[in-house]
């Protein structure tokens, strides 16, 4: 009877043990920190935040960087406060929106980091999903995913490459070959532990993210999942949204211009430079053809960037239309 007794209370243990396991049965759930950086967002905020307090993954610490907002976003978080998992943080002044994304990461305790702009909005399953994986995989430095977007665009974006692992240095040449598909600081996670590679650069300005992705892929690997499981809005007061007269195709050619100058990259440093000349020729084409709409500002930016012999030519034939308009 003693016998039957003890086996019910255990079985009994078991079942309660195995429905309290999140749905997601681990030996051991580390913990997450969801890190939102926050500057004036009071349209958005909300729904992003909610996206992560509704991670079924539950062993997460969310962490909110208001960077000075001077719109309604702090009233907005006001009924936020008391909410176990959250803490919010408010920037005495505005330090910048790289600034603003290291001081998130100094806050953080997580064994894995998962970033979410304050625009954007998680899948509910996307943290379990990616922390199975990570516990699988040691060797990972980024886990990414396929992302949809929302808001003024509806699209889904599908990594360009195979889907499961990748191997660190070959994700870096499929990147610098096509574009940042590894995505934006709500697409991946990372480990705190690799952050020895140093936190985001601050002079990068557009592709902070992008440089620090690389630098983690110089010490680990890269699994990419197929499942769209975060959404990316689409809206017109972004700060990647300010690049569409040229400017983009010049960072992204003085990005891997950088790259030519850390002795890490030099594994790939003829792909490297045959890249540059090619950016160089397309950027000198756009120019030309920015100059064939008159768009004469942008024409003479890119083709001075690209560094094209045929600038003299161009700007010799800019003058001389000018003078013929008013002759």
């Amino acid at each position: 009877m003693e016998i039957y007794l003890i086996f019910t209370l255990l079985k009994y243990i078991a079942e309660k043990n195995k429905r309290n396991t999140n749905l997601y049965p681990m030996q051991y759930q580390p913990l997450v920190s969801i890190l939102i950086p926050v500057y004036n967002m009071e349209s958005f905020i909300e729904e992003a935040l909610d996206s992560a307090l509704n991670q079924r993954y539950k062993n997460c610490e969310i962490i909110l960087v208001d960077n000075h907002s001077t719109d309604n976003t702090l009233k907005v978080l006001e009924k936020y406060q008391s909410h176990p998992n959250l803490v919010i943080y408010k920037n005495t002044t505005n330090i910048g929106m790289l600034r603003n994304w290291n001081t998130c990461l100094s806050y953080a305790k997580g064994e894995y980091i998962k970033f979410l702009n304050a625009d954007d909005v998680l899948h509910a399953d996307v943290i379990s999903k990616y922390v199975d994986i990570m516990q699988k995989n040691p060797g990972l430095s980024l886990i990414t995913s396929s992302y949809t977007t929302f808001g003024s665009e509806e699209k889904t974006y599908t990594p360009p490459v195979t889907f499961g692992l990748i191997k660190g240095t070959e994700a870096i040449l499929k990147s610098i070959a096509s574009f940042n598909w590894i995505g934006s600081p709500t697409q991946v996670m990372f480990k705190r532990s690799d952050l020895t590679v140093g936190n985001f650069n601050i002079a990068s300005n557009l592709w902070a993210d992008w440089e620090l992705w690389f630098k983690l892929l110089l010490i680990g690997d890269i699994y990419v999942i197929e499942e769209s499981l975060t959404k990316f809005r689409v809206h017109s007061g972004q700060t990647s949204r300010d690049f569409d007269d040229g400017k983009t195709e010049v960072q992204t050619l003085n990005f891997i211009k950088s790259l030519t100058h850390y002795e890490p990259f030099h594994f790939c440093l003829p792909f490297l430079l045959d890249t540059i000349k090619r950016k160089q020729y397309e950027l000198y084409e756009f120019g030309m053809s920015q100059f064939r709409r008159r768009n004469g500002k942008v024409a003479r930016l890119l083709i001075k960037e690209s560094g094209s012999k045929y600038v003299s030519f161009f700007l010799v034939k800019y003058i001389y239309m000018k003078i013929k308009k008013f002759v």
